[in-house]
């Protein structure tokens, strides 16, 4: 099943749920845009949620690992409209490589970042070279049994993390340090396998004018 996050980005959202359209079934987790749902709804679900912004983010995921919870699915793509060249096919046949639990980020971005105490190793899995590190940035991989040891629940995140403007919206680090407790192993490829260019940000603005958010 393919999760996907959206908000007011309607071309980068065509695109996307195009180039995956018919290799999975697509779930669109809408936060309050103003374009038309309809164009969409030949592609997968659609669900549209009143607007929560950065501070209500992690509350997309919750609604996400609900509908998780209740599909029969095994496995789980987690995706934001932004993204592009998707190699779908290769990082399925690389997630199907993977001992369970783990989470795969399929979209590698420059830097090591730190929200767990994980030392990155270089390793081969699935025949590609990548890394067993410690952190996932919303644009990753899981099978059910990862999620069964999160029980398909977000925490809140808390009001002292969003009051920084530079901070992102806390997902990515609560995923992060809860797989890290669980021993969840979490990969990434050295070479993204998925396309995110230096565009505008619609929720993480100040923060991704410091840290542009590009794939390598």
């Amino acid at each position: 099943m393919i999760l996907l996050s959206s908000y007011n980005r309607p071309e980068m959202l065509m695109n996307v749920v195009k180039e995956l359209h018919g290799k999975d079934d697509i779930v669109i987790i809408d936060d309050g845009s103003t374009f038309p749902a309809e164009p969409f709804l030949d592609y997968g679900k659609f669900y549209r949620f009143r607007h929560k912004g950065r501070d209500g983010y992690w509350l997309q995921y919750q609604y996400m690992m609900e509908i998780a919870q209740e599909s029969d699915h095994q496995w789980f793509m987690f995706i934001q409209d932004d993204i592009s060249q998707v190699q779908y096919e290769e990082i399925k046949r690389i997630c199907d490589d993977l001992p369970e639990p783990y989470a795969f980020n399929f979209m590698r971005r420059g830097g090591d970042r730190r929200w767990t105490n994980t030392i990155w190793s270089e390793l081969e899995f699935a025949g590609v070279q990548g890394y067993k590190m410690g952190y996932v940035d919303c644009n990753f991989c899981v099978p059910r049994s990862t999620l069964d040891l999160l029980e398909f629940k977000m925490n809140h995140v808390s009001h002292r993390w969003l009051q920084n403007p530079f901070h992102s919206s806390g997902v990515g680090k609560q995923l992060s340090e809860r797989f890290y407790e669980k021993k969840i192993t979490m990969y990434m490829p050295k070479k993204s396998l998925a396309f995110h260019g230096n565009h505008k940000s619609e929720m993480h603005y100040r923060e991704r004018s410091k840290n542009p958010l590009v794939s390598i």
